[in-house]
Protein backbone atom coordinates (compact mmCIF):
# COMPACT_ATOMS: atom_id res chain seq x y z
CA UNK A 1 0.00 0.00 0.00
CA UNK A 2 1.35 3.46 -0.96
CA UNK A 3 1.95 6.34 1.41
CA UNK A 4 -0.93 8.79 1.57
CA UNK A 5 -0.20 12.25 0.25
CA UNK A 6 -0.65 15.44 2.23
CA UNK A 7 -4.12 16.95 1.71
CA UNK A 8 -4.13 19.51 -1.10
CA UNK A 9 -6.45 22.49 -0.56
CA UNK A 10 -7.76 24.33 -3.61
CA UNK A 11 -10.14 27.27 -3.97
CA UNK A 12 -12.44 27.28 -6.98
CA UNK A 13 -14.33 30.39 -8.05
CA UNK A 14 -17.42 30.24 -10.26
CA UNK A 15 -15.28 31.65 -13.07
CA UNK A 16 -12.59 28.97 -12.69
CA UNK A 17 -14.99 26.05 -12.03
CA UNK A 18 -14.84 23.51 -14.85
CA UNK A 19 -16.60 20.20 -15.56
CA UNK A 20 -13.96 18.21 -13.66
CA UNK A 21 -14.47 20.39 -10.58
CA UNK A 22 -18.23 19.97 -10.87
CA UNK A 23 -17.88 16.17 -11.10
CA UNK A 24 -15.60 16.16 -8.04
CA UNK A 25 -17.98 18.32 -6.00
CA UNK A 26 -20.96 16.16 -6.98
CA UNK A 27 -19.02 13.02 -5.99
CA UNK A 28 -18.19 14.43 -2.56
CA UNK A 29 -21.71 15.65 -1.74
CA UNK A 30 -23.50 12.63 -3.21
CA UNK A 31 -21.24 10.19 -1.33
CA UNK A 32 -21.32 12.09 1.96
CA UNK A 33 -25.06 12.83 2.09
CA UNK A 34 -26.42 9.79 0.25
CA UNK A 35 -30.20 9.93 -0.10
CA UNK A 36 -30.29 13.13 1.96
CA UNK A 37 -28.50 15.12 -0.74
CA UNK A 38 -30.54 17.57 -2.84
CA UNK A 39 -29.39 15.89 -6.05
CA UNK A 40 -27.33 17.01 -8.99
CA UNK A 41 -30.13 18.83 -10.82
CA UNK A 42 -31.05 21.02 -7.85
CA UNK A 43 -27.37 21.50 -6.97
CA UNK A 44 -26.62 22.80 -10.48
CA UNK A 45 -29.80 24.84 -10.90
CA UNK A 46 -30.20 26.30 -7.40
CA UNK A 47 -27.10 26.02 -5.22
CA UNK A 48 -24.44 26.89 -7.79
CA UNK A 49 -26.08 30.17 -8.81
CA UNK A 50 -25.40 31.56 -5.32
CA UNK A 51 -21.94 30.05 -4.75
CA UNK A 52 -19.14 32.60 -4.50
CA UNK A 53 -16.37 30.01 -3.96
CA UNK A 54 -15.72 26.33 -3.33
CA UNK A 55 -12.97 25.01 -1.07
CA UNK A 56 -11.96 21.46 -1.93
CA UNK A 57 -9.46 19.07 -0.42
CA UNK A 58 -7.92 16.48 -2.68
CA UNK A 59 -6.04 13.49 -1.25
CA UNK A 60 -4.16 10.94 -3.32
CA UNK A 61 -5.64 12.57 -6.43
CA UNK A 62 -9.23 11.97 -5.21
CA UNK A 63 -11.81 14.55 -4.09
CA UNK A 64 -11.98 14.16 -0.31
CA UNK A 65 -13.92 17.11 1.13
CA UNK A 66 -15.59 20.32 0.03
CA UNK A 67 -17.26 23.52 1.17
CA UNK A 68 -19.56 25.75 -0.86
CA UNK A 69 -19.59 29.43 0.14
CA UNK A 70 -22.17 32.16 -0.42
CA UNK A 71 -20.05 35.17 0.48
CA UNK A 72 -19.25 34.55 4.18
CA UNK A 73 -21.81 31.79 4.67
CA UNK A 74 -20.82 28.14 4.49
CA UNK A 75 -23.84 26.73 2.67
CA UNK A 76 -22.59 23.15 2.25
CA UNK A 77 -19.78 21.14 3.79
CA UNK A 78 -19.04 17.45 3.37
CA UNK A 79 -16.28 14.89 3.73
CA UNK A 80 -16.33 11.86 1.42
CA UNK A 81 -16.91 8.69 3.50
CA UNK A 82 -13.57 7.24 2.31
CA UNK A 83 -11.76 10.14 4.01
CA UNK A 84 -13.79 10.68 7.18
CA UNK A 85 -12.05 10.55 10.54
CA UNK A 86 -8.96 12.43 9.30
CA UNK A 87 -9.98 15.90 10.58
CA UNK A 88 -10.61 17.17 7.05
CA UNK A 89 -13.73 18.98 8.29
CA UNK A 90 -11.60 20.89 10.81
CA UNK A 91 -9.09 21.63 8.04
CA UNK A 92 -11.87 23.00 5.81
CA UNK A 93 -13.23 25.24 8.57
CA UNK A 94 -9.70 26.61 9.12
CA UNK A 95 -9.10 27.24 5.42
CA UNK A 96 -12.46 28.96 5.06
CA UNK A 97 -11.72 31.19 8.08
CA UNK A 98 -8.36 32.19 6.55
CA UNK A 99 -10.01 33.49 3.38
CA UNK A 100 -13.33 34.57 4.98
CA UNK A 101 -12.57 35.79 8.54
CA UNK A 102 -16.30 36.38 9.16
CA UNK A 103 -17.33 32.92 7.93
CA UNK A 104 -20.48 31.46 9.44
CA UNK A 105 -22.58 28.33 9.21
CA UNK A 106 -25.99 27.05 10.27
CA UNK A 107 -25.99 23.57 11.77
CA UNK A 108 -28.96 21.42 12.75
CA UNK A 109 -29.28 21.09 16.51
CA UNK A 110 -29.36 17.31 15.91
CA UNK A 111 -26.18 17.13 13.76
CA UNK A 112 -23.90 16.11 16.60
CA UNK A 113 -20.97 15.16 14.36
CA UNK A 114 -20.95 18.57 12.65
CA UNK A 115 -21.43 20.35 15.98
CA UNK A 116 -18.47 18.44 17.37
CA UNK A 117 -16.37 19.51 14.37
CA UNK A 118 -17.24 23.23 14.54
CA UNK A 119 -16.54 23.21 18.29
CA UNK A 120 -13.13 21.55 17.84
CA UNK A 121 -10.51 23.13 20.10
CA UNK A 122 -8.44 24.13 17.05
CA UNK A 123 -11.25 26.32 15.66
CA UNK A 124 -12.55 29.76 16.68
CA UNK A 125 -16.21 29.44 15.72
CA UNK A 126 -18.64 30.79 18.32
CA UNK A 127 -22.37 30.37 18.75
CA UNK A 128 -24.30 33.46 17.61
CA UNK A 129 -27.25 34.13 19.92
CA UNK A 130 -28.19 37.71 19.04
CA UNK A 131 -31.23 37.74 16.74
CA UNK A 132 -30.27 41.10 15.20
CA UNK A 133 -26.84 39.72 14.34
CA UNK A 134 -28.40 36.54 12.95
CA UNK A 135 -30.72 38.47 10.65
CA UNK A 136 -27.81 40.71 9.59
CA UNK A 137 -25.79 37.61 8.63
CA UNK A 138 -28.65 36.27 6.50
CA UNK A 139 -29.18 39.62 4.77
CA UNK A 140 -25.50 39.60 3.77
CA UNK A 141 -25.77 36.55 1.52
CA UNK A 142 -26.58 36.49 -2.15
CA UNK A 143 -30.14 35.55 -3.06
CA UNK A 144 -31.81 36.47 0.26
CA UNK A 145 -34.51 39.08 0.68
CA UNK A 146 -33.35 42.08 2.75
CA UNK A 147 -36.39 41.69 5.02
CA UNK A 148 -35.29 38.18 6.01
CA UNK A 149 -36.65 37.18 9.42
CA UNK A 150 -36.08 34.17 11.61
CA UNK A 151 -37.77 32.94 14.74
CA UNK A 152 -35.80 31.78 17.73
CA UNK A 153 -36.33 29.29 20.48
CA UNK A 154 -34.32 28.18 23.47
CA UNK A 155 -33.34 24.52 23.34
CA UNK A 156 -31.79 22.13 25.82
CA UNK A 157 -29.44 19.55 24.37
CA UNK A 158 -27.24 17.32 26.55
CA UNK A 159 -24.84 16.50 23.72
CA UNK A 160 -24.39 20.17 22.86
CA UNK A 161 -23.90 21.05 26.53
CA UNK A 162 -21.18 18.39 26.70
CA UNK A 163 -19.45 19.74 23.58
CA UNK A 164 -19.44 23.28 24.98
CA UNK A 165 -18.20 22.03 28.34
CA UNK A 166 -15.23 20.41 26.56
CA UNK A 167 -14.34 23.92 25.34
CA UNK A 168 -14.60 25.29 28.87
CA UNK A 169 -18.02 26.92 28.33
CA UNK A 170 -20.86 26.15 30.74
CA UNK A 171 -24.26 26.49 29.05
CA UNK A 172 -27.56 24.71 29.64
CA UNK A 173 -29.71 26.35 26.98
CA UNK A 174 -28.94 27.45 23.44
CA UNK A 175 -30.60 29.92 21.09
CA UNK A 176 -31.69 28.08 17.97
CA UNK A 177 -33.35 29.51 14.87
CA UNK A 178 -36.04 28.27 12.52
CA UNK A 179 -37.94 29.71 9.59
CA UNK A 180 -41.71 29.86 9.96
CA UNK A 181 -43.47 28.50 6.93
CA UNK A 182 -40.47 26.47 5.77
CA UNK A 183 -40.84 22.76 5.07
CA UNK A 184 -39.79 21.84 8.63
CA UNK A 185 -41.05 24.98 10.43
CA UNK A 186 -40.10 24.85 14.13
CA UNK A 187 -39.33 21.11 14.07
CA UNK A 188 -35.97 21.83 12.43
CA UNK A 189 -33.91 24.14 14.58
CA UNK A 190 -30.45 25.36 13.65
CA UNK A 191 -27.58 26.86 15.57
CA UNK A 192 -25.46 29.55 13.95
CA UNK A 193 -21.72 29.63 14.44
CA UNK A 194 -19.41 32.39 13.22
CA UNK A 195 -15.65 32.48 13.11
CA UNK A 196 -14.20 34.82 15.68
CA UNK A 197 -11.73 36.89 13.67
Amino acid sequence: MGVSQKPNHIVITPESRNNQHLEQLVEIYKSAYGDGWVGRKQYEEETLKNVSAHHMIVMDGKPAAAVDMNRDRIISIAVHPDFQGQKLGVMLFKKVAESNPNAWITISSLAHGMLSTVLNEDLNYELVEDIGKIEQLYRGIKGVNVSYRVKVTQIRNRKLRSLFRAKGIEKDTFLATYRPGSIHDSYYTQLIFQNRS
